[in-house]
């Protein structure tokens, strides 16, 4: 339904105290959607405010964004809801290989209880590059560059994943393979990989199937961590940059 691309975080009766000390909500706005809910969405909304003013969800601001922090953890709970379970019905990569016909809010809202999301200045590093990390990420609002040996590799916006290819080893700290730097202010969810795959057990052998396929795929096609997915172009750029940084063989002669 087009009712979920579209709802105003502006229209949420918790934001009204917001406003009158940041500008989160319209920050968010990218993230969120511009019509009211749908009766359906509604619902679902109303039955789990209770879950939502007691999730385990993190909301960590940035220098930018003045906020109280207690009606802002539930406007954008109720955000990173809405967001999550529109990329579970029709978003791209890990979380839209996920069967939606099977999942219900509570099991979005548990979804919501592993996150964090990180409020991002310009140019505040979300990760830096060879930093150990347990986490991967989606881009929420928002755009974030890549830096591979501090050259931009590419530039992730709403909806593509950070590191998520360390879910293929959930119980392994991570080095991080590049820096991720945001080029406007943004929002990222971070997810730790080992509850975010204990998670997708508990709901059922098929969703634990549908997640190894993802993952199996991305590898075969060259996916890398930062990418969206299927894009070779940008796995054959990542490494030429490699080979030129190394300043060895023929292209070692480019800077």
């Amino acid at each position: 339904s087009s009712d979920y691309d579209s709802f105003d975080p502006l229209s949420d009766p918790h934001v009204s105290i917001v406003q009158s000390t940041t500008d989160l909500s319209l920050a968010l706005s990218e993230a969120g959607h511009t019509l009211p809910p749908s009766m359906e969405m509604q619902v679902i909304l109303d039955a789990l405010r209770p879950y939502m003013e007691n999730s385990a969800f993190v909301f960590k601001s940035c220098k930018s964004l003045t906020v109280n922090h207690n009606t802002a953890h539930h406007v954008a709970c109720t955000i990173v809801f809405r967001f999550l379970f529109e990329q579970i019905q029709r978003g791209a990569g890990i979380l839209r290989a996920l069967d939606s016909r099977t999942m219900n809010g509570m099991d979005v809202m548990k979804l919501v209880d592993l996150c964090t999301l990180h409020a991002l200045d310009t140019g505040t590093a979300l990760w830096e590059q060879n930093s150990e990390g347990d986490e991967w990420g989606i881009v929420m609002a928002g755009s974030i560059r890549v830096l591979y040996n501090r050259r931009e590799v590419t530039n992730l916006v709403k909806g593509q994943a950070v590191c998520d290819m360390g879910l293929v080893t959930p119980g392994i700290h991570q080095i991080r393979g590049a820096a991720f730097v945001p080029a406007v202010r943004s929002f990222v969810l971070t997810i730790p990989f080992q509850k975010f795959v204990d998670h997708v057990n508990l709901l059922g052998a098929s969703q634990s199937m549908a997640l190894k396929q993802y993952l199996a795929l991305s590898r075969t096609i060259g996916r890398e961590n930062w990418s969206q997915y299927a894009n070779i172009g940008k796995n054959i750029e990542m490494q030429f940059l490699e080979f030129t940084s190394r300043k060895t063989g023929l292209l070692g002669l480019f800077s």
